[in-house]
């Protein structure tokens, strides 16, 4: 539950509060899709739009902190409410009042298919009913006057924030949003109960766009030195973890459980679990998958002069291949160009890797 400035019980669980946050989600979800088919250039508006400090922050994140508000509203526990959370509540019921008076059949449409049976009656006084809704639950509008005092000396600003009890810590928290581009991995699930099992379903595109993975990143924990590593890459948040073959034994390992292990061991062995129960993580190819002596051969194959192409090609025959072309590679200068070639080869096999497993990548 959501504790405002106004009173202790709290913002109200309603049907109002309910159709505040999902009429301002809807919005802002149907003009994110649109911007699709604008210009470039152009950017939607979310709405938070009615708070000026606010109306920069990406419209995706928009829809990010007021599914952190609607969880924290359903909480049984008692949440002090912030700054952010009072400017999200009073952006929803701004815009929900602004939507029944130009729109009222859609807003009407979008109440009676919401997950949740809703009661109110879409007429000239509900938008009044929204208004009211957060002058009990906050009452003052001073976030509103934020953007103001951009200009201001920073302690005359202070001072006049002092005032209006706007503490820095609550004035960082509004700007801390501004600096987001994304939304959370478990935005859906935070919507659940204010969009119906279908919206979410449709709106999952929009919601949770595609993870793009770096391709160096993914390269660099795959290429580990040593053959005891294990790296996995959770296909759905680009998340990347590395484990040893000593910390994967512990999986199968029926008689060290876990409150038996040190803290450190315990944290590992019960992410690895996690992992291994997850259809989202996907271990990356090994090393030895690579082929790199396969690699080594096309290298030294690719040498222009001819005599010192034949001389590296008969250094790779036999056992200590490896080491007996490395020693002619440092001898003629060709160290450098190798670790060139060979990284460039590896990142063609990881891309192909992702490419297969519908990862998309950057370079």
């Amino acid at each position: 539950m959501l504790i405002g400035n106004q009173n202790d019980e709290g913002l109200q669980q309603n049907d109002l509060t309910y159709a505040a946050l999902r009429l301002a989600a809807i919005d802002t979800l149907m003009k994110i899709e649109m911007a699709h088919d604008w210009p470039e250039d152009t950017e939607p508006a979310g709405f938070l739009d009615v708070v000026p400090v606010l109306r920069h922050v990406a419209p995706i994140v928009q829809v990010d902190i007021l599914a952190t508000a609607w969880n924290r509203h359903r909480a049984t526990e008692r949440h002090k409410a912030s700054l952010l959370d009072a400017a999200v509540i009073y952006a929803a019921c701004e815009t929900a009042a602004w939507i029944v008076e130009e729109q009222p059949e859609l807003a009407g449409r979008h109440l009676v298919t919401g997950p949740v049976p809703c009661l109110l009656t879409v007429d000239t006084g509900l938008p009044e009913q929204f208004r009211e809704l957060f002058e009990s639950f906050w009452g003052d509008i001073d976030f509103v006057t934020l953007e103001l005092f951009a200009d201001t000396d920073p302690a005359k600003a202070q001072r006049i924030k002092n005032v209006l009890g706007i503490s820095k810590s609550q004035v960082k928290k509004l700007e801390a949003v501004l600096g987001r581009s994304h939304a959370s991995p478990d935005l859906l699930a935070r919507l659940h109960g204010l969009l119906s099992e279908e919206e979410l379903q449709a709106w999952s595109r929009v919601l949770v766009p595609p993870v793009v993975v770096s391709l160096r990143d993914v390269l660099s924990e795959m290429d580990t030195p040593g053959d005891t590593f294990h790296a996995f890459l959770n296909r759905k948040t680009g998340e990347l973890f590395t484990a040893t073959d000593d910390e994967l034994v512990h999986l199968d390992d029926p008689l060290e459980p876990e409150e038996a292990m040190p803290d450190w061991q315990r944290e590992t062995t019960s992410r690895l679990r996690s992992i291994h129960g997850s259809d989202d993580w996907l271990e990356l190819p090994s090393k030895r998958e690579f082929d790199e002596w396969s690699i080594v051969a096309q290298f030294c194959g690719s040498i222009a002069n001819e005599s010192l192409r034949e001389k590296m090609l008969e250094a790779i025959r036999g056992s200590g291949a490896f080491g007996r072309f490395k020693n002619l590679a440092h001898r003629h200068g060709l160290i450098d160009e190798w670790y060139r070639f060979r990284d460039e080869m590896l990142a063609e096999f990881l891309a192909e890797w992702l490419k297969v497993n519908g990862i998309a990548y950057r370079k």
